[in-house]
């Protein structure tokens, strides 16, 4: 796969606005005006602008013209917005200067013997362009060469020059790359700092009507040789368009996303303005879902709907998709007891309220508190507007002030949160049955006790105080509103404890404070008699991930009762609903599962926020998870 900037850069966008771009640099281990570079230095891209981004592409310049041509091979795009320092929209702005921007990329073995073309395009359809020559490493220390080869295609031939293959570190900057020539031959030149380590190595183009093949890992001391892959053609094809509501097609680069139930995922980008296609093989029919990389159109469109297609053998599926523009701001503040909170930060998600539209979502300032979400401003299309519920651990004691969700929103509104102490409390205290031995007895502040209200599973629940860990002695305190909960008390150490309750479900509080206590039991000492839990959510329990948000990796926990005699799966989505990682698949028990960001292919899954869903027969269960690169 490309380094880590080709995972962020799918997150990209093109919009209307009413100002311009014309100076765009790119600069070499810190030299802005540098026109050549040799492969391995440190690269930054940068350029003016009065907009609220760009959108940013980088092309060999194949017939040498100076000027992008419809000839030259575009590599790939990617968008920056001004002021984005905190990744709200994916890759942050570099440059804290206002009308400006920037993407450091880190040390870059770009091709060399090429000339790169760098197009950054503002608001309103004006751009600029930066050329830079990339000359060869005068001595290199290292060669990986192979040859990548086409089914029925005999070389030499065209249709083999010319294809990208990377040596990648999976981190910003630290790849290699070559092109073959008209035989599919290619050699990357790696220097001294680039020995000693594990590569991801592999072709990034995607031909069609070809699957492109997977990458290998491998280790360079010095040469690799025969690192051959083949392109081999398709068994069944996805193939579309992608518009706006006025027919205008979407840049180059823009994401998109195939999720099955059961084959791995893959994320493409839009090979020609407005294009795409996936392919697959015969192992892989069936029904999948396809849809774009929601997070990466923000904050200048909203993501669509994901569509079903059913392939068979032989299949050309066609999935065409309107992307609404964001041509308006639904803007706010989160506040604490109406200051500005420090410190903390709140995703906030708002979803059109007329079907099919889409949703978009973003992150406030930590800092201000402030807050803007790109929708469309139709005068017939409404919101809902909702922030994210906060864990015990960042506002302790507090709900937000007329719930987590507002309704009935329009474009240009402005909508704030202001988190204020609970009204009420929610306490007991969490103790072993005199049945349990002192050596069965574990430190109770491991365990967590939540409350949360049902009725609205994808999105924070309303009035929900979210969780608490109990002290020493087993004594917590949830703050809560006047509302309708059920309270759990979860993060038992195995599968032969179980709570007494096991939950208290539909529990009223009105405005006293209530106490519910759990026993703690284990059945090496005899089942308790009323075992058996009393509703379809019984003990079953997903934990919230932890750490999130998350840059590497990130720890989820559930509990899948054994005494129901059901199994569940554990399975992560994207914003769209599509399936990117399953993670547990006939399970029971407790269970610790470690996501590491990737999707069912191994690749890192982009920036943005996910869901993770506990799925049983009877019940499921979704929290959510926020990846940054």
């Amino acid at each position: 796969m490309r380094s880590l900037l080709f995972l962020c850069i799918l997150m990209s966008v093109l919009v209307v606005g009413v100002s311009a771009t014309d100076y765009v640099y790119v600069s070499v281990n810190g030299d802005t005006a540098a026109s050549s570079t040799v492969s391995g230095d440190t690269l930054a891209f940068g350029c003016n602008l009065a907009g609220r981004g760009v959108w940013w592409e980088i092309f060999v310049d194949s017939d040498n013209s100076g000027d992008v041509s419809p000839q030259d091979k575009f590599l790939v795009g990617f968008r920056l917005v001004d002021q984005d320092f905190w990744s709200a929209y994916g890759v942050p702005d570099a440059d804290t200067a206002a009308g400006w921007v920037r993407f450091e990329l880190g040390p870059s073995g770009v091709t060399p013997g090429y000339t790169y073309i760098s197009v950054a395009t503002d608001e309103d359809g004006s751009s600029a362009f930066d050329t830079l020559a990339v000359y060869p490493l005068p001595a290199p220390a290292g060669v990986i060469s192979g040859t990548i080869s086409l089914e029925g295609v005999v070389p030499p031939d065209s249709s083999l020059a010319m294809i990208e293959v990377e040596a990648s570190l999976g981190t910003i900057g630290g790849f290699w790359t070559a092109f073959t020539d008209m035989n599919g031959d290619y050699t990357i030149e790696v220097d001294s700092s680039g020995l000693g380590v594990q590569y991801s190595i592999g072709p990034n183009a995607r031909i069609y009507p070809y699957i492109t093949p997977d990458h290998d890992t491998m280790m360079l001391v010095d040469t690799l040789t025969n690192m051959d892959f083949s392109y081999v053609l398709a068994s069944a094809s996805v193939i579309g368009s992608v518009v706006d509501e006025n027919g205008d097609s979407l840049p180059r680069g823009i994401g998109m996303d195939a999720n099955s139930e059961i084959h791995n995922s893959r994320s493409v980008g839009l090979t020609e303005p407005g294009r795409f296609f996936f392919s697959f093989s015969d192992m892989e029919m069936g029904e999948w879902s396809i849809g774009l990389s929601g997070f990466g159109l923000f904050p200048f469109y909203l993501a669509p709907p994901a569509k079903g297609v059913a392939l068979d053998l032989g299949d050309t599926a066609v999935a065409d998709f309107i992307v609404y523009r964001a041509d308006t701001m639904i803007e706010g503040l989160v506040t604490v007891l109406d200051t500005v909170p420090l410190d903390t930060f709140h995703f906030i998600l708002a979803e059109c309220e007329t079907a099919g539209v889409g949703i978009t979502i973003t992150m406030c300032d930590s800092a201000t508190g402030r807050y803007s979400l790109g929708v469309s401003g139709s005068d017939t299309l409404t919101w809902r507007v909702v922030i994210d519920l906060p864990d015990g651990s960042r506002l302790p004691g507090f709900v937000v002030e007329d719930g987590f969700m507002r309704m009935g929103v329009g474009g240009g509104d402005s909508v704030s949160f202001n988190y204020v102490p609970a009204t009420d409390t929610i306490g007991g205290q969490v103790l072993f049955h005199p049945s349990v031995p002192g050596s069965l007895h574990f430190s109770l502040d491991i365990l967590t006790v939540f409350n949360v209200y049902w009725t609205s599973p994808l999105f924070p629940f309303t009035n929900a105080a979210g969780f608490t860990k109990p002290d020493s002695l087993g004594f917590y305190q949830l703050p809560s509103e006047p509302d309708t909960y059920a309270i759990f008390c979860t993060d038992l150490p195995d599968t032969d404890y179980y709570c007494v309750p096991f939950h208290y479900d539909s529990l009223v509080i009105d405005g006293d404070t209530d106490t519910l206590d759990f026993l703690i039991y284990h059945r090496s000492t005899g089942m308790y008699e009323d075992h058996a839990p009393r509703s379809g959510v019984g003990s079953a329990r997903l934990h919230g991930c932890s750490p999130n948000p998350f840059a590497r990796s990130t720890t989820i926990k559930a509990d899948i009762p054994t005494v129901r005699g059901e199994s569940g799966s554990i399975k992560v989505y994207d914003m769209a609903g599509r399936l990117v990682k399953v993670l547990e698949k006939g399970g029971s028990g407790s269970i610790a599962l470690l996501w590491d960001g990737t999707d069912l292919a191994g690749r890192q899954a982009p920036a943005g926020i996910y869901f993770v869903r506990l799925e049983l027969p009877s019940f499921s269960v979704t929290e959510k998870a926020v990846l940054l690169r």
